[in-house]
């Protein structure tokens, strides 16, 4: 549901939200799960692409709602955006831009692929010295 300024809620189709939050658990699940084990440095990888994706499909699941006017006017609405909607012989000012939750989903997506980039790597031993020459008497 979103509330528009006076009219109160208007139905909106929120599938893309409900698939974005369940990509984003899958994706933080594997990425600490990739996280804690050293072995499982792909599971960090596939955690980032998931997290990716959600925050893809729902910026573009809500751009595609709002495009469609919302069932309250035939004016398209973007994603960062604002001005005024005309409904019934009336001016509704509106302001639209993604909160936190989707930034963070974002910020998650690139800590991930950071941490896999930055995976401890082993450390190579280094070559024992040679051994001393004989002493000859």
């Amino acid at each position: 549901m979103a509330s528009v300024g006076g009219l109160g809620a208007v139905a909106m189709s929120l599938w893309y939200g409900w698939l974005a939050l369940i990509l984003v658990i899958f994706g933080g699940v594997l990425g600490i799960w990739g996280g804690a084990k050293s072995e499982k440095a792909k599971s960090l990888r596939a955690g980032g692409a998931l997290a990716l994706v959600a925050v893809i499909v729902f910026a573009l699941g809500l751009q595609v709602e709002l495009l469609q006017g919302i069932g309250i006017s035939s004016s398209a609405i973007y994603l960062f955006g604002s001005g005024t909607l005309s409904v019934t012989g009336t001016s509704i000012d509106y302001t639209a831009y993604l909160s936190f939750g989707f930034w963070l989903a974002l910020v998650a997506a690139i800590l991930m692929f950071a941490a896999y980039k930055k995976r401890p790597v082993e450390p190579v031993m280094a070559p024992q010295p040679p051994p001393p020459p004989p002493v000859q008497l």
